[in-house]
């Protein structure tokens, strides 16, 4: 009990202030928030099939967990370029990463919170922004 409230606090500690700098172009952030949505999506498939207990041979169980390593790897790229492209400190992309590597649900709130500043960022730049990317208007 005591080590998720000490986990909470570091999280609020890591807040950023509420208009980050960016000096990334329009196109940048458009080509990351597809990334993060993407993700987004390998990783709740993944998440999914890893609850569901599957009563299948070795070697696809192995093949699995290769892929949800795979995914979870692809995951931390797309919110290490999100966080970059957004500013968010490096102290904070780091301990984000390696927390949300171990644990997956905390990556998958990460990216929803990226996405959305992301967005919110997008259409600031007066980009389109929808359900499976950005577009220009």
């Amino acid at each position: 009990m005591l080590y998720l409230h000490r986990l909470s606090d570091i999280i609020d500690n890591m807040k950023i202030v509420t208009k980050p700098k960016t000096t990334a172009s329009a196109e940048q952030l458009a080509q990351v928030h597809r990334h993060l949505i993407a993700a987004f999506v390998i990783n709740v498939l993944f998440t999914m099939l890893a609850i569901e207990p599957l009563d299948l041979p070795t070697l696809t169980v192995l093949l699995l967990f290769m892929l949800s390593i795979a995914a979870r790897i692809y995951m931390c790229v797309a919110l290490y370029r999100a966080a970059q492209r957004i500013g968010f400190g490096m102290t904070t992309i780091v301990i984000s990463l390696i927390l949300s590597f171990f644990i997956p649900l905390l990556g998958l709130i990460l990216i929803i919170s990226a996405d959305i500043r992301l967005s919110k960022l997008l259409k600031a730049k007066g980009w389109k922004v929808g359900l499976l990317g950005a577009t220009p208007k």
